[in-house]
């Protein structure tokens, strides 16, 4: 064989060979750090995480009634809720909300009775579980907490309102419903979840 027609395949041969090497060690070091992770304790399959989400009886799932309360809301302009967030935050606490921002407020609010009224029933439910199934992998289906952090921004405007008109008992009620609803995702095993309930938390 011509040495110029050699060299390249000796040279091929080589990089075949320690790519193969590469990938049997690499290979290795996962399967070695994946026992260890999972003789810790952690959940390395999504039936596992899927397993570790546990059931919950219907009569104790705060979650149930957070998706009725989503089915029950009626959602403005994304734009002007966007709008109206960065609004609300450059208003200073010792004054009062600007006209066209509290009425905007309570036709919210308003519009959202129904939805509201679920949110303020499952306080004293602890327990819950999203009809997530996990052993979907990346394709898991997260609409079920889509409109946690909407519902959430609409427990808040209602405790704005209440501040408003001097009702701080009522305030208060708003404020524990929202964090009662970000609640609802803590033992959900997922970044995005967990993201969500931050987001919810400062909403409340």
């Amino acid at each position: 064989m011509p040495r110029y027609v050699s060299i390249p395949l000796y040279l091929l041969g080589l990089l075949v060979v320690t790519f193969l090497i590469w990938r049997i060690n690499l290979s290795v070091q996962i399967s070695k750090r994946l026992a260890a992770l999972k003789a810790a304790g952690y959940r390395i399959s999504s039936a596992e995480l899927d397993v570790y989400y546990k059931a919950v009886p219907e009569n104790e799932n705060a979650a149930l009634l957070v998706m009725q309360a989503f089915e029950q809301l009626k959602l403005g302009e994304a734009r002007q809720d966007d709008e109206d967030r960065i609004q609300l935050r450059l208003v200073p606490r010792s004054t009062s909300l600007p006209l066209s921002l509290k009425k905007r407020f309570s036709q919210q609010v308003e519009a959202n009775r129904a939805a509201l009224a679920l949110l303020h029933q499952f306080g004293t439910r602890l327990k819950s579980r999203y009809p997530v199934d996990f052993t979907q992998g990346p394709y898991t289906d997260w609409k079920q907490i889509s409109r946690i952090t909407v519902c959430a921004r609409m427990l808040r405007k209602e405790a704005v309102l209440h501040t408003e008109s001097s009702n701080p008992a009522a305030a208060a009620e708003s404020v524990q419903a929202g964090l009662a609803l970000a609640r609802t995702l803590k033992y959900e095993p997922n970044v995005i979840s967990q993201i969500v309930r931050i987001r919810a938390n400062f909403c409340a």
